[in-house]
């Protein structure tokens, strides 16, 4: 199967990690979900000691934010003396990130081997920073990491790459998931509408969101079998 997709990027994109901007849109996303994060949360203020990013205003469990990007990748959305801010390079960077996998391959290997993956590094290494083993913690994705269908009952319940990193994340040693979550939001195929899902079920919710078309926006346009 064969997508098209239409990506448009503002040249604003850099002010949605600038400052911890992006945050806020998804403490909007997350209080937007009715399953996958079903209560209400709020933005802890205070950080000064490395506390979390938001709190279930009910059940007081922790989240914290994190982007998948490694150092150099940041590097490129950076404006300074060296160079402005390289937004192409930056979005081939994630696109190389989103396709550098064999999807069949991983399904027909009982014991695949992901560790060597870029993104596998990326999110271990930003697992393992966070040395608070009480925080939940919310990956966001600004480009579609993998394909998500809104409706499409075959996607809702096949294995994609995040299954396969989250299941090689909980094989490493270096790695406590015991007493927390790791979620993905990230945009699905049709405009404005993302996909949140808590990586250890196959469920996905999609929230229609249209605050961050303002940096960005992805859309599938036509399918090919």
């Amino acid at each position: 199967m064969k997508l098209m997709y239409i990506m448009s990027v503002s040249d604003k994109l850099i002010q949605l990690f600038q400052h911890h901007e992006y945050e806020k849109y998804v403490l909007d996303l997350m209080n937007l979900s009715e399953s996958v994060f079903p209560n209400k949360y709020k933005a802890v203020i205070e950080q000064s000691h490395g506390e979390c990013d938001f709190i279930d205003v009910d059940t007081l469990v922790k989240y914290d934010t994190k982007l998948p990007f490694s150092t150099e990748q940041v590097k490129l959305l950076t404006s300074g003396k060296k160079h402005p801010p390289k937004i192409k390079e930056w979005i081939e960077e994630l696109l190389d990130e989103a396709s550098e996998y064999d999807l069949n391959e991983l399904r027909q290997n009982p014991e695949p081997d992901l560790t060597n993956e870029k993104l596998y590094r990326i999110m271990k290494e930003k697992i393992t920073a966070n040395k608070a083993l009480d925080e939940n913690l919310v990956f966001f994705f600004p480009f579609p990491i993998v394909t998500s269908v809104p409706g499409s009952i075959f996607l809702q319940f096949a294995s994609d790459y995040l299954t396969f990193i989250y299941e090689e994340l909980k094989k490493d040693e270096e790695i406590d998931l015991s007493n927390r979550s790791i979620y993905a939001i990230y945009p699905s195929s049709q405009k404005n509408v993302f996909t949140l899902r808590n990586l250890s079920s196959y469920h996905n919710e999609y929230v229609y969101y249209n605050k961050l078309e303002y940096f960005f926006s992805h859309e599938v346009t036509n399918v090919q079998i």
